[in-house]
């Protein structure tokens, strides 16, 4: 229990400083698509509304767990906030991770309205795409907390993320070798079949 609150506290501690730039770069990305290519903007949102409403929902979310969940110190409260936190930091990349795979593999077509809202990204390649972002986001965040841990001098922290990135940094390798074969499959237009 004290390793984990111990844990919780450097998460808590390194992002507080950057939580809020969940919601810049996705303002930002979304006013650069829209603004420099409108057409895509338009059928990408049209096609893909379910998964990247879900992005946008996890992002407000999330920033609200964190900020509710350090200003609360009724333990109840805070496991809720704490499990909110933890469930949007996998649904928004999932998600978008989704919608990633659902533009690689050619499902959104160009044409405003002419995809099929829930099959272009529910698919071999869209889930594909899901779990490689969640896996990558959690490689990254405990590299991340690792390198803090071991700036703050908590060393036997730093030694826990330092594993943690390790396994999540091999999953994602077999995953993404094991993707190959998913993509040659249901996305043959990405090996120019």
């Amino acid at each position: 229990a004290e390793s984990g609150a111990r844990q919780r506290a450097r998460i808590e501690h390194s992002i507080g400083p950057v939580w809020e730039a969940n919601h810049v770069w996705l303002i930002f990305a979304l006013v650069v698509v829209w603004t420099a290519f409108p057409s895509a903007f338009a059928a990408i949102m049209a096609t893909l509304s379910v998964p990247l409403t879900a992005v946008a929902f996890g992002v407000i979310l999330r920033g609200s767990a964190f900020a509710f969940r350090k200003s609360v110190t009724e333990p109840a409260l805070r496991r809720l906030f704490g499990a909110a936190f933890a469930l949007s930091s996998v649904v928004t990349p999932f998600f978008l991770g989704a919608a990633t795979g659902a533009i690689a593999s050619g499902r959104v077509p160009t044409r405003v309205g002419a995809g099929d809202v829930l099959r272009s990204w529910l698919n071999p390649s869209g889930v594909l795409g899901g779990v490689l972002a969640v896996g990558v986001c959690s490689y990254l965040a405990a590299v991340y907390l690792c390198a803090d841990a071991r700036r703050a001098g908590e060393d036997d922290l730093a030694e826990g993320f330092r594993r943690r990135a390790v396994l999540m940094g091999a999953l994602v390798g077999v995953v993404a070798l094991a993707g190959i074969a998913v993509l040659h499959q249901d996305a043959p237009r990405l090996f120019g079949r």
